[in-house]
């Protein structure tokens, strides 16, 4: 293990009591996910719009997205982060603009929405279509470099050893799936609020603690 990377004992209790503390959190609201189908999935429809959107936004803090933000900002410059948060606006415009309608019409998934809206037999093609694809391609490519990330993350920053990132990685990726099963979408939108306010709070601090380490403003703009 690299010396300089090593994590002493306080680091990896605050590191064990952040997942505890998020598993704690998800767990909690299982009883109140296993009501009923739209309990599970949609929350039973009852859920803020600031919670979503801080459980949204806490998405971003995930393992591959500092990465890329970091690499986009060291090689093209400050400005290309404007590159990450422009969808901001459209997905902002898209809740002021259908959510009313989306819940009207009382359904649970986007592919849901491409039937109810065409109503025809390509429509429900096309509904199979788009499930299968973001079921068996596009989210295990998301959760591929994502986990890659979490691997990246371990042995750069944590200084793992290489023989134990497999199982630290399938460890964390193994309670993500248990919380996520058992607690339904309450339990990722809690965590998810709390992980923020978390993430926040971290990286706000860390930026003092960067911009201090170099002797301050100045001598970073040099």
């Amino acid at each position: 293990m690299n010396s300089t990377t090593a994590l002493h004992l306080v680091d990896w209790i605050i590191v064990v009591v952040f997942i505890v503390g998020s598993m704690s959190v998800g767990l909690f609201f299982t009883k109140r996910a296993s009501r009923d189908v739209s309990s599970y999935f949609v929350s039973g429809r009852t859920l803020t719009w600031y919670i979503c959107g801080m459980a949204w936004v806490a998405g971003g803090f995930a393992s591959d997205t500092p990465l890329w933000v970091s690499a986009l900002v060291r090689s093209q410059g400050l400005h290309y982060a404007w590159k990450y948060w422009a969808p901001v606006f459209g997905v902002a415009l898209a809740a002021v603009l259908f959510a009313r309608m989306w819940r009207r019409l009382g359904i649970v998934t986007d592919v849901e929405l491409l039937e109810n809206r065409y109503n025809t037999r390509v429509a429900s093609f096309l509904r199979i279509w788009e499930g299968g694809f973001k079921a068996l391609v596009y989210c295990p490519l998301v959760i591929a470099w994502v986990v890659k990330a979490m691997e990246v993350i371990g042995r750069e920053a944590m200084g793992l050893p290489e023989e134990y990132q497999g199982w630290t990685t399938a460890t964390v990726v193994g309670l993500g799936l248990i919380m996520c099963a058992m607690a339904g979408l309450w339990g990722v939108v809690a965590t998810g609020a709390i992980q923020f306010g978390i993430a926040t709070l971290g990286t706000i601090l860390l930026a003092f603690m960067a911009v201090h380490h170099v002797g301050g403003f100045g001598v970073l703009v040099e």
